[in-house]
């Protein structure tokens, strides 16, 4: 329809959320046959380092991408996958979307067809990132909720089989 989706409590992002509606209310909203994702690439910049996802890339998008949204569990706390958009486009900078009608926001640094976006219903959001049996911080998201699986040179990031398990 023609009206603005409403959510419930917020989780993350501070005190941001207190006043303010952050632009990943539309990651998984269908805008004529396609969704737009946003999240924060990292704490300090506002560019996507596509050489992380792909070693060696060219240009300023990445096309057939795996895209898995995670957020934190408001329960149990630490970070669940939440959904994922399979054949997702990764642009480098952030676009904006020309139709508004029924967004909240218009930003985007993602975009896939709708029919390749999963939004898990709550109740099967339960698998955790990073290891259970571990304190190690290494392998997992960090404050800004992204990961990429590769350095900057295209090595691996997580070194070992616990931090990489839970990836695989």
């Amino acid at each position: 329809g023609d009206t603005i989706p409403t959510y419930g409590n917020f989780i993350g992002g501070g005190a941001y959320n207190i006043d303010n509606i952050g632009h990943e209310i539309n990651n998984f909203l269908n805008v004529n046959g396609k969704v737009y994702g946003y999240f924060q690439p990292n704490m300090n910049g506002a560019t996507i380092d596509l050489a992380k996802i792909e070693h060696g890339v060219e240009g300023d998008k990445i096309d057939k991408v795996l895209l898995i949204w995670i957020a934190t569990d408001p329960v149990y706390g630490g970070q669940v996958i939440v959904g994922w958009h399979s054949n997702a486009t990764i642009y480098r900078t952030i676009k904006k979307l020309k139709v508004s009608k029924g967004l909240s926001s218009r930003y985007f640094y993602t975009s896939a067809n709708y029919k390749d976006a999963v939004l898990l219903p709550t109740n099967r959001r339960k698998f955790k990132l990073g290891n259970p049996n571990s304190r190690n911080k290494k392998g997992v998201p960090g404050q800004s909720n992204t990961f990429y699986i590769l350095d900057q040179k295209g090595n691996d990031k997580c070194n070992t089989a616990e931090e990489s398990a839970w990836i695989k």
